[in-house]
């Protein structure tokens, strides 16, 4: 979308140069808006690879101490020893799945990263356009007129009351 900035100052220097500043800051306010959101959804990808990680590798050390640890000849043994296999193929796919995640947040975070692009520079002036003194200055003159023409139309009015 376009966005259109017009500035009304007292002259065109400084008409310009608070059109550059709130530029400046827009950029630097889009920019930090558009990294933070950015960073939060790799950190969040780079949370969940770790996590993955973690259920892997517990996964895997249950696996090794059953294995180690029990009678290869008992039938509990291989109902169990499977269930831990399961566990750790579940782990293992949940890894690829995170990694891959996180490969896909990468890719669209900066795909769809936001910025500012100025069409046309801030640029003084070629004439002013306020502020316009000769409105101003015929409104102030009959707004006068109309209070000095109420004002002396009470001050009448009272006086004949008066009388």
């Amino acid at each position: 979308s376009v966005a259109t900035l017009k500035v009304k100052a007292f002259s065109g220097e400084s008409a310009r140069d608070i059109n550059l500043a709130l530029l400046e800051n827009s950029e630097a306010l889009v920019n930090k808006i558009s990294d933070d959101t950015r960073k939060d959804v790799i950190d969040f990808a780079n949370y969940q690879v770790e996590t993955s990680q973690k259920k892997l590798e517990e996964a895997d050390a249950a696996l090794n101490k059953y294995r180690n640890g029990n009678n290869a000849d008992d039938k509990n043994f291989v109902t169990h020893y499977q269930q831990l296999n399961i566990m750790r193929d579940t782990a293992e796919k949940e890894l690829a799945a995170s990694i891959d995640a996180l490969q896909k947040a990468r890719i669209d975070a900066q795909r769809k990263r936001l910025y500012i692009e100025r069409i046309v520079q801030p640029t003084l002036p070629d004439y002013p356009l306020e502020p316009k003194r000769l409105l101003t200055i015929v409104s102030t003159l009959l707004g006068t007129l109309l209070i000095w023409g109420i004002v002396r139309m009470l001050l009448a009015s009272a006086r004949e009351h008066a009388e």
